[in-house]
């Protein structure tokens, strides 16, 4: 147990995720880092002038509590930064934790918000996780 939490201190990774907004391929950096066993944090930015970008989603759980997430997003311009904390679901109840043993579903559920904060600003998005690189952070154990 021991070496499967100091893997989990590892630097932050880089997570593939390709983006397409109104039809266009939009270039996005996705980085996820974890604070110990319990915290797992994604952030997404889309760094262009007419679509300028910021989603932080931060997991925090463990075994015997549910998960909860908070997610803050910053853009576009002109807009105030809005803040959400709320239980994650767990089909698989409370003796697991979503951050250490099911890295993957965070890192699904970052995606989705951010595919329905841009339809909610009135794009037509699609975004494409490749499993190898979502399957990574499972791998981090």
């Amino acid at each position: 147990m021991a070496g499967s939490v100091s893997a989990h201190m590892a630097p932050s990774l880089r997570m593939p995720m390709a983006l397409t907004v109104n039809g266009e391929p939009i270039p996005t950096s996705t980085t996820v880092h974890w604070s110990g066993a319990h915290v797992l944090t994604i952030a997404t930015v889309i760094a262009r002038h007419d679509l300028p970008l910021a989603l932080t989603s931060a997991y925090v759980g463990a075994p015997g509590v549910r998960t909860h997430v908070t997610h803050l997003q910053q853009g576009p311009a002109g807009q105030s930064p809005t803040i959400e904390t709320i239980a994650f679901g767990d089909a698989h109840g409370t003796t697991a934790s979503k951050v250490f043993y099911r890295a993957a579903e965070c890192a699904y559920d970052h995606a989705e918000r951010l595919v329905e904060w841009l339809f909610a600003l009135g794009h037509e998005v699609s975004i494409d996780l490749a499993d190898d690189a979502v399957a990574v952070l499972d791998a981090v154990q």
